[in-house]
């Protein structure tokens, strides 16, 4: 009966070559998921920074829009104030005191224009960072271990050796059973 040995080295080197190969298999599935997964992550990302160009451009839009009403206003006024003060014959310091007050009222206005526009664009820059951060943060670096082919190779051969001695140990008993019924134990 010298196949029991053999069987049991078969199956047992067999089971392990197929564990081998059946963690690998997890592995590469694992990594692809963990690839598909990143790549998902990447295309949001993107698309979040799509969505922050428009708030630049109209926060550059109002910006302009509103230095040009801020300059436009003070020109208004110091032609309504000319014009006024020509027709009621004022003329010297209150005109001067006039002109810089309407000097600082555009300058104000023209300072607010600049301060919500780089509001604006420090907001754009922070989504900006989140959207980089929260990307980075939803990456999967996980590393997928994989027994490679001599591991897997020496597993099967110490999983035979130990299915070998199981039979060996199998067989002996049965020998020694078989001899007893024989001789009559």
């Amino acid at each position: 009966m010298p196949a029991i040995p053999i069987i049991t080295l078969v199956v047992a080197a067999g089971s392990a070559i197929y564990s081998g190969v059946a963690a690998s298999n997890q592995a590469n599935n694992e990594e692809e998921q963990q690839r598909l997964n990143n790549e998902s992550t990447m295309k949001a990302a993107v698309e979040s920074y799509g969505d922050l160009t428009p708030k630049e451009r109209d926060a550059d839009k109002e910006a302009a829009a509103g230095g040009i009403k801020a300059q436009s206003d003070y020109l208004r006024s110091v032609g309504e104030m000319n014009v006024m003060s020509g027709a009621s014959g004022t003329y010297g310091g209150s005109i001067d005191s006039m002109l810089r007050d309407l000097k600082t009222t555009r300058g104000r206005n023209i300072s607010d224009v600049v301060a919500n526009r780089t509001t604006e664009l420090d907001n754009v820059r922070a989504q900006a960072e989140q959207i980089r951060y929260g990307a980075r943060a939803n990456m999967q670096t996980r590393v997928f271990s994989k027994p490679s082919a001599v591991g897997t190779g020496l597993s099967a051969v110490g999983a035979g050796a130990q299915g070998y001695a199981t039979g060996r140990t199998i067989q002996k008993g049965l020998e020694e059973g078989s001899t007893a019924i024989s001789s009559g134990q």
